[in-house]
């Protein structure tokens, strides 16, 4: 059975499956750093679950299959860049890198990086996944880093430094989510979020707010925060706010930039 074959799946039919799948884009030429990769992994994985090598085939130079409990994690080296359409969303959308274009156009090979597991939660799965690819970019001078769920685009060494944030027990946001802002003709701070949808969650929405665009974040990351740590979104009509005289209305409404899609709007 091929890599590729085994990363869309062997498990049980009966139990629902998770995945997660990013790509580490690299320099041209180079190998698959197992050894290397493992080791920075195992620094970094916190409470994750250890990986084991998928034993009886052997891991190769261009890809290997791992076994963690309650799932597996599939590595394959392409020896060839993303392709350029694939990127050129997010890299629109990376306000946060702006070399992104010049250092990505340089990338010549990527590293695919699919973990799975029908019993680990989309929390959990994630965020072993997170630290594996974290531990990827390390082992091999990642340039990049393209989470295709969430259309985002992340520096490798920005990549490496949100996921240090796992061990002071907070969420990398900034990993898994695209704040995404909107210009509009008011020029009032209009913005959404991409990626939660992944976890089960509406993405996050504000509409010409009187808040500053880095406000109207700070706000949006607060309640994403706070939904995907208790897993369900705010409820239509809640209130929220940091403190007990703010309080912030929520409604379930159609999107007004992401086509088919309600959203929990925030009334900043």
């Amino acid at each position: 059975m091929g890599l590729l074959d085994r990363l869309r799946g062997r498990g049980s039919k009966s139990s629902p499956e998770s995945s997660a799948i990013a790509m580490v884009m690299l320099a041209p030429g180079g190998r698959l750093a197992l050894e290397k990769t493992a080791h920075l992994y195992g620094r970094i994985r916190g409470d994750s679950p250890a990986l084991m090598p998928d034993l009886p085939g052997s891991p190769g130079e261009s890809g290997a299959v791992l076994q963690f409990a309650g799932g597996r994690a599939v590595l394959l080296m392409v020896d060839m860049p993303i392709p350029a359409p694939d990127l050129r969303g997010p890299v629109l959308l990376a306000w946060h890198w702006p070399e992104a274009r010049s250092v990505i156009d340089q990338h010549g090979a990527h590293i695919i990086c699919h973990v799975s597991s029908t019993e680990l939660t989309p929390l959990e799965l994630r965020t072993m996944h997170t630290r594996l690819v974290a531990a990827l970019t390390g082992a091999h001078d990642g340039v990049g880093v393209y989470i295709g769920n969430a259309t985002l685009v992340r520096s490798a060494p920005a990549y490496f430094r949100e996921t240090k944030l796992l061990a002071e027990g907070r969420l990398p946001l900034l990993n898994w989510i695209s704040f995404c802002p909107v210009g509009m003709p008011s020029k009032k701070a209009t913005a959404y979020t991409y990626g939660l949808a992944w976890f089960g969650l509406r993405e996050i929405e504000v509409r010409e707010s009187s808040l500053t665009l880095n406000e109207v974040f700070a706000r949006m990351a607060d309640v994403a925060m706070y939904t995907l740590k208790r897993g369900r979104d705010l409820g239509h009509g809640e209130t929220f706010g940091s403190s007990a005289a703010e309080r912030i209305r929520v409604t379930h409404c159609a999107s007004a930039t992401l086509p088919d899609m309600r959203v929990v709007r925030l009334e900043l």
